[in-house]
């Protein structure tokens, strides 16, 4: 029997004779994967421009630039949604770092999108608010029937005497 461990922790025992295929992430290269999400309304141009800068930094910074067997690119458009684009970003690297490439990939391009005023999908857009006459009782609950003690509500709700006993 063979253990392996899956991507969450767990572990799959796995009889020999059953094993048709096998996948290594340890030999070779790893392939570093990120999809960028923006607005379908962005400049498309000035996206590829701004990973392009992330990625030519990223790749001469160390420990980056060994981590990187290849060239960051961006590969173009992998789908368009009514509100949102994704553009896919790929890389080589060396075997077993293509999550870490990942991580670092995604919070540079974050930032770089931030000082570029790209906006990321899904943020709440920043309300300003327009000063109006308000009603200044607008937050408060209606006079209550039951603080009048002399009321029917109030009476009604009042508790009956017990009888006494003798």
């Amino acid at each position: 029997v063979t253990k392996l461990r899956g991507d969450n922790g767990e572990i799959w025992y796995v009889r020999n004779g059953e094993v048709k295929r096998i996948g290594n992430l340890s030999q070779g290269w790893s392939t570093a994967g990120v999809d960028v999400t923006v607005r379908s309304s962005e400049d498309l141009d000035r996206v590829r421009e701004v990973v392009g800068e992330v990625a030519e930094r990223m790749s001469k910074e160390e420990p980056w630039n060994e981590l990187l067997w290849g060239p960051i690119e961006v590969l173009g458009l992998d789908s368009v949604l009514l509100d949102s684009m994704v553009v896919r970003v790929s890389a080589k690297t060396m075997p077993g770092k293509a999550l870490t490439v990942e991580r670092e990939l995604r919070w540079r391009i974050k930032r770089a999108f931030d000082a570029a005023d790209i906006p990321i999908v899904g943020r709440t857009p920043v309300m300003v608010e327009e000063e109006t006459s308000a009603d200044p009782t607008a937050g408060m609950a209606a006079p209550s029937a039951y603080s009048n003690t002399t009321s029917p509500q109030s009476q009604a709700a009042t508790p009956l005497t017990p009888p006494s006993v003798t």
